[in-house]
């Protein structure tokens, strides 16, 4: 188990860390650094991994279907426990929040691509468009309850740049055609950039982070978002007919740390923000324990 931890997750946290460092010494502009990797780097990775990817359409049908399929169930295990426990509507709307979406991107690209290489980055793309899908969504709705329309909901989807990405690659894919040379290079050599660009941010958001109140309520969220997902995970791939490298990468995407973006909703909507801000740090923490075990039983 050390050795899955130092070869595969302790690179990733000390790029976060350095990340953190940076956003401490520095006083780093984080939403520049984002916004370029959100426009720039991420939809090039996007587009050189999938348009020559060779992982089949079923399969990404059945990785698309599974992360619609737990986030359902997540969100009516999540929307149980909250009434059980009698939360007023704004600590719900935080609650589910952080137990749905994860961070499969700055967070869960990294470790696929340590553990699995290339053929595990590309699964790991499909289920962090179909993740982004949901975040944009669904996300949207619950930190705004209602307070924003579809209308404007699907504008913020169709804003989102992997998206159009995605679409090139599988045209791309599917004809045969090729881009000119030096255009292709110039997509991989920013794709490239991506994965690192990921960590950083996400190590300098977490340096404007701290834990605040709610522990007993943080620490139960973290439960679910870490440890009843990754158990559901396990059904949902036996239930969508997912194996070996595909069956690897949804289960441990589904057990990332909660997604940074949930702080972001929580802020904008004002949905407890400061309880979404104490899980995704404090999930953030643990799950260096609960990956490197994940990675343990799955590799």
């Amino acid at each position: 188990m050390l050795s899955v931890f130092v070869n595969i997750v302790l690179p990733v946290v000390i790029v976060i860390a350095w990340g953190y460092l940076l956003e401490r010494r520095l006083a780093v502009d984080v939403r520049s650094v984002s916004r370029i990797c959100f426009y720039a780097f991420s939809p090039c990775l996007v587009f050189s991994s999938l348009s020559k990817s060779t992982l089949g359409g079923t399969d990404a049908a059945r990785i698309a279907g599974f992360v619609f399929s737990v986030a359902l169930c997540m969100w009516l295990l999540a929307t149980l426990v909250a009434r059980t426990l009698h939360l007023s509507q704004v600590q719900e709307s935080a609650f589910l929040l952080v137990t749905i979406f994860n961070n499969t991107g700055n967070y869960g690209l990294p470790v696929l691509l340590f553990a699995f290489g290339q053929p595990g980055l590309e699964r790991g793309l499909i289920f962090f468009v179909a993740s982004a899908f949901v975040t944009n969504t669904f996300g949207v709705y619950l930190a705004s309850r209602g307070r924003m329309d579809v209308r404007t909901s699907l504008r913020q989807v169709l804003g989102v740049p992997v998206f159009y990405a995605v679409v090139l690659a599988l045209f791309f894919n599917a004809t045969g055609l090729n881009m000119p040379e030096p255009v292709s290079k110039a997509v991989k050599l920013l794709g490239d950039a991506s994965v690192p660009t990921l960590e950083l941010v996400l190590g300098m958001q977490l340096a404007r982070t701290s834990l605040q109140r709610d522990l007993r309520l943080t620490g139960l969220a973290t439960f679910m978002a870490l440890v009843v997902s990754a158990g559901l995970a396990f059904v949902f791939a036996r239930v969508w007919g997912l194996q070996g490298l595909s069956r690897q990468v949804c289960i441990l995407e589904t057990a990332m740390p909660t997604a940074v973006m949930t702080t972001a909703l929580a802020t904008e909507y004002d949905a407890d923000p400061g309880f979404v801000t104490n899980v995704v740090l404090m999930t953030t923490l643990a799950s260096t324990v609960t990956v490197t075990v994940l990675l343990r039983i799955l590799m």
